[in-house]
């Protein structure tokens, strides 16, 4: 009967304790639901938030035209964070090099965040960037595609520019080496001018001395050529003073000291010795016959004595009244 008694009791423990057990699997599934409701409620939320970013993402790459990953993979390299929102960006680039208003860093380390004063700079300079965004009114998204075209255009133009510039750099350097030729040339002729004209000169009158100088040596190409010529027995400040047959003498003189130096085949005078005496055109008769070895000489003249020394004779005779008949004559 003990045993039996025991039994029962036993069984009804068990039976109490599998209650308590039912009770509290029923507590732990209530529970268990309501965790799963506020999972489902934060994944809802979850998702929620992420569909927001995903949506900023994109108004924000479309409209300030910047790729974030890129700007976010370098704030997490470099453990950096910003206060204010990416739009601030465009608030940082000051208007000229004096402006000091813009001189905050756009990323903050993490123990920055807390600085209140620094804060407060950033919040200054977000609501100035808007005031000036705000401004600006609204954008001209076409400015975009006609800012791409003109700006090849501008990049045509420029490169244009730059090979304009080559090119007259390059013009400059080959007038600097034709000035440079031009200038040595021009000397060494010079040069070799006066020396035949210091030799002549004295030949043609009898005597004297004549020179050639240039007024300017540092300057070749743009100096003038000063002429000196002195006749015998005579000092003379200026050409002008000599007779009409003296600055004959020097003009033939130059005239034979540049054949000499840079001969001509052909040399044509026209009544060159019109204005000289019967000395000076004896001594120009030799002369001539001296350059006609160098060169072929057409002498138009009068004189009797020019014509004794030429080769070959051409006139124009009149034996009637109005009947003109070229007479040509050799002589040997």
């Amino acid at each position: 009967m003990l045993a039996v008694q025991q039994s029962q009791e036993g069984i009804t423990q068990w039976l109490s304790y599998i209650e308590n057990l039912d009770v509290s699997v029923q507590k732990s599934q209530a529970q268990k639901d309501v965790v799963t409701e506020k999972r489902i409620q934060h994944h809802d939320a979850l998702n929620s938030t992420k569909d927001r970013i995903s949506f900023l993402k994109e108004t924000t790459e479309e409209k300030y035209e910047v790729y974030l990953p890129q700007v976010q993979s370098k704030m997490e390299k470099e453990r950096l964070f910003v206060i204010e929102p990416l739009e601030g960006v465009l608030e940082l680039v000051p208007e000229s090099e004096e402006d000091t208003s813009m001189t905050l860093p756009f990323y903050l380390k993490s123990e920055q965040l807390l600085d209140e004063q620094l804060q407060e700079q950033w919040q200054t300079l977000l609501d100035n960037g808007k005031e000036r965004l705000q401004a600006i009114g609204e954008v001209n998204f076409i400015a975009i595609s006609e800012h791409h075209t003109i700006r090849k255009q501008y990049d045509v133009l420029v490169a244009q520019k730059r090979d304009l510039e080559h090119s007259a750099e390059q013009i400059k350097d080959t007038i600097n080496q034709l000035n440079d030729v031009c200038s040595e040339r021009f000397l060494e002729a010079v040069a070799a001018v006066d020396k035949e004209f210091r030799e002549i000169y004295p030949r043609l009158v009898g005597g004297g001395s004549s020179y050639i100088q240039l007024l300017d040596k540092e300057n070749p190409l743009k100096t003038g050529v000063a002429i000196f010529a002195q006749p015998p027995g005579k000092k003379l400040d200026r050409l002008s003073l000599l007779s009409g047959g003296e600055r004959a003498m020097v003009a033939i003189s130059l005239l034979f000291s540049l054949f000499r130096v840079k001969p001509s085949p052909i040399c044509l005078l026209d009544e060159v010795d019109a204005p000289l005496d019967e000395g000076n055109g004896g001594r120009f008769n030799i002369m001539l016959q001296e350059m006609a070895t160098r060169a072929q000489f057409i002498v138009i003249t009068h004189n009797k004595k020019t014509m004794e020394a030429l080769d070959v004779l051409y006139g124009v005779s009149m034996p009637s009244h109005g009947v003109s008949q070229l007479v040509s004559v050799r002589l040997e």
